[in-house]
């Protein structure tokens, strides 16, 4: 049996060969289009090899940022890195704004715009931080911006003005008990990204013991309240308290 030529396609299967290389995730053994070319490989995985190095450059810049003495030159120039590791040319390049006139040229979609409104997006923003970070009037200012950005998140206070002891807390409470309690006396409870496990824990507990006083209160008895949903930092604006 002859076999098709598989060579310019990753994972595709051949079609005079049933069941022959492996499936790309996801897709369906119908067409050759269904999955990657050889081409659509390369750029998928330089784009995964671009965004691992951006996320290098942003933790040196947070390790310098919070380090005794971060020096803003050092992050200036790490700034200029990530922005031509992202955008593939530097702001430093005296003609920056040259090939940002020849991107705006070539435009020729939608997808296209999308991306070189991001470009210049970026390049207005990295314009003003440097322009912040070299100018002494406003140095202090947005250095300590910067730095409260990547310093870990204060602890929170419990009710008696206490600060909330997380190992305290886990090791004498069963949160599984807690959880369940809640599930069957509520319709749902939804967490946003930004609460802590340290926060949810503290969270649960605390309503475990509102849903029971509330369960108990003549007058929810009377009234008939059904169970209630429930959100934590979720289901508001960005930013803001839900």
């Amino acid at each position: 049996m002859e076999q098709t030529e598989t060579n310019n396609y990753y994972n595709a299967k051949p079609s005079k060969i049933s069941n022959i290389g492996k499936d790309v995730s996801g897709a369906k053994r119908m067409n050759f289009n269904t999955y990657e070319t050889t081409e659509e490989r390369i750029a998928r995985e330089h784009v995964k090899s671009v965004d691992k190095s951006i996320q290098n450059v942003k933790k040196e810049i947070k390790a310098i940022l919070l380090s005794d003495s971060p020096n803003p030159i050092v992050i200036i120039d790490l700034l200029n890195k990530e922005f031509e590791l992202k955008h593939g040319f530097s702001y430093k390049d005296p003609n920056s704004r040259s090939i940002i006139q020849v991107k705006r040229n070539s435009i020729a979609n939608l997808a296209d715009s999308t991306a070189f409104n991001k470009l210049v997006g970026d390049y207005n923003k990295l314009k003003k931080t440097i322009g912040c970070l070299q100018d002494p009037r406003y140095l202090g200012y947005y250095m300590g911006k910067m730095i409260a950005k990547y310093q870990p998140k204060k602890t929170f206070t419990e009710s008696n003005g206490k600060y909330f002891n997380w190992k305290d807390f886990i090791a004498v409470t069963d949160l599984n008990s807690i959880t369940d309690y809640i599930n069957n006396n509520s319709s749902a409870v939804q967490f946003g990204n930004s609460v802590t496990d340290k926060e949810r824990g503290y969270i649960l507990s605390e309503m475990s013991v509102f849903i029971k006083i509330w369960n108990s209160s003549v007058i929810t008895n009377k009234i008939n309240i059904t169970p209630i949903n429930w959100s934590f930092g979720a289901r508001g604006k960005a930013g803001s308290v839900a």
